[in-house]
């Protein structure tokens, strides 16, 4: 049977997602000014004095582009006419009443997958981890330290209300869900490519095809399938891009290659989409709840 088409209570969506994308890579470039000016390199940056203001100032931009996707979602929906507003945009964060088994998915879910990858990795001839657990070190400020993870896990959140609090209900609302999924996850991967212009070394194109878009856009259909099935639980995709970072931190020797790694979220995006519709990417076509003019983000379960 045709599913019913939502009552979404956003009108003018094709300008609020343009807009969205265009002022989410001004925001990044405002971000890379400092370096772009100063002409420094992300390993650079360790050469400047930490009282120099462009220390500071670069420091304070390379931070803030994690904040970027949310920061232009909040101008869109504060600014467009019926864009449905700050607070109803924040408050999706507050559907969290799901089932306990979402939960173990959301956190528990990654450290399964790196685990199987490592067995895998295994089997094709490569060697096991020398050591599987690891905890970051409070002394140490750069990736494997303890205040990065931390950074990474806010960052976690603060993404999210760009990525699926507010281009998955639009896009969708347009495109259907996978189709959404699949756009996301191609702004999700160009978005992480900011680091290219101040280290033009950090991402091979191995990295840039697989690791970036490959992965980015199979992880926006898992997390657009945990989205819909939940019927709009933004908490709940926050914690599996929490669950993420926290355990690539934690078993960083763990998976074997972050091709493979890659290779198994797509493997679960395309199992995802063989059991679900594609309109909805969930198992019921018409399951994702209405939202009425009155409010403009999803229903508590």
């Amino acid at each position: 049977m045709q599913a019913s088409k939502p009552a979404i209570g956003y009108t003018g969506t094709g300008g609020q997602i343009v807009a969205w994308v265009a002022l989410l890579f001004v925001l990044l470039f405002l971000c890379l000014l400092p370096f772009l000016i100063g002409h420094v390199t992300f390993p650079g940056l360790a050469k400047l004095s930490p009282s120099s203001l462009l220390f500071g100032l670069c420091v304070a931009g390379m931070t803030l582009t994690g904040f970027t996707p949310m920061l232009s979602a909040l101008l869109v929906v504060g600014l467009f006419p019926g864009a449905g507003g700050v607070r109803p945009f924040l408050r999706q964060i507050k559907t969290w009443r799901v089932g306990i088994g979402w939960y173990a998915l959301a956190l528990f879910g990654p450290m399964v997958l790196l685990v199987v990858d490592t067995g895998v990795n295994i089997l094709l001839g490569g060697a096991a981890p020398k050591q599987w657990l690891v905890f970051p070190s409070p002394a140490n400020p750069g990736p494997g330290g303890l205040i990065f993870l931390c950074v990474q896990l806010v960052l976690s959140f603060t993404e999210e209300f760009g990525w699926r609090g507010f281009g998955q209900p639009r896009l969708q609302e347009r495109y259907g869900a996978l189709t959404a999924s699949l756009l996301i996850g191609l702004i999700w991967g160009t978005y992480h490519l900011w680091i290219m212009p101040i280290c033009p070394h950090c991402l091979s194109l191995t990295d840039v095809l697989v690791t970036q878009y490959l992965r980015f856009i199979a992880t926006a259909v898992i997390y657009g399938w945990m989205y819909n099935s939940t019927k709009g639980s933004l908490f709940l995709v926050m914690l599996a891009h929490a669950g993420h970072n926290l355990w690539t931190n934690l078993l960083p020797g763990v998976g074997g290659s972050p091709v493979l790694v890659a290779l198994s979220y797509v493997a679960v995006a395309v199992v995802v989409v063989l059991m679900t519709d594609s309109r909805t990417l969930t198992r019921v076509a018409n399951h994702i709840a209405p939202i009425s003019k009155s409010e403009a983000t999803p229903r508590q379960i």
